[in-house]
């Protein structure tokens, strides 16, 4: 990953929620732009929606605890 690639790497936040994106390559996290088109991808790909939505749920406890979502496996 290049610095800045991702809004966890500093790229300036979009001002939209992270959230469930798909691809043809399959599911990740990441965020809209202000229009709607795909801005970041934040993860690694999930297998299911299912699994992506697990993902996202695990960033949202973590950042509610305080901690770095970047210490997760699957953040980019």
């Amino acid at each position: 990953m290049i610095p800045g690639e991702t809004v966890a790497s500093g790229a300036p936040h979009p001002g939209t929620d992270l959230m469930v994106l798909k691809s043809n390559a399959g599911y990740y996290l990441g965020y809209l732009d202000t229009d709607g088109l795909p801005y970041s991808r934040e993860t690694d790909y999930f297998e299911s929606k299912p699994s992506a939505e697990l993902a996202l749920d695990e960033i949202n406890k973590t950042i509610a605890a305080g901690s770095d979502p970047r210490r997760l496996a699957f953040v980019r």
